[in-house]
């Protein structure tokens, strides 16, 4: 089972990559509107690092974790060493306008999704799940911001 701060430490990370990765580009974008809308994403995840951060950590029971905690743990731990949820491998400078970058983030808001979704499996306090699906409301509403930006 994973720790509710497991999982928020999880949340932070993927948001914190993610504004990395859209200041870079920002600075790097020839098209002063696709600079501006890199910079505007950055800040959103940075906004959003900062509202997982605030979540309660309701964690009061520790267990040894089970075998297959280990190995769910491990999985977890290689793709995000992979950088399997990253916007890394995006061509922000093959990007003509405001809707490839909408289209890039949305794709990677859906691919956090389903990763949030997939580590529900591996989680049974209800606490936790209640939160977990905290986290996954918030990543699709992030979705539908992104969309409203078209």
């Amino acid at each position: 089972m994973f720790t509710w701060k497991e999982i928020i430490d999880i949340a932070i990370q993927i948001e914190t990559n993610g504004e990395r990765i859209y200041r870079r580009a920002a600075q790097k974008a020839a098209d002063p509107d696709l600079s501006e809308a890199l910079t505007r994403m950055a800040g959103e995840e940075a906004r959003h690092a900062e509202w997982f951060a605030r979540l309660p950590l309701p964690d009061a029971l520790s267990k040894t974790p089970s075998s297959l905690d280990k190995m769910a743990r491990i999985f977890i731990s290689e793709a995000m060493m992979d950088k399997a949820l990253s916007l890394e491998t995006a061509d922000f400078s093959a990007m003509t306008g405001i809707l490839d970058l909408v289209k890039t983030s949305v794709e990677f808001e859906e691919d956090t999704v389903l990763f949030f979704e997939m580590i529900r499996q591996f989680v049974d306090d209800d606490t936790t799940i209640a939160l977990l699906d905290t986290i996954i409301a918030e990543e699709k509403n992030h979705i539908t911001t992104l969309e409203s930006w078209k």
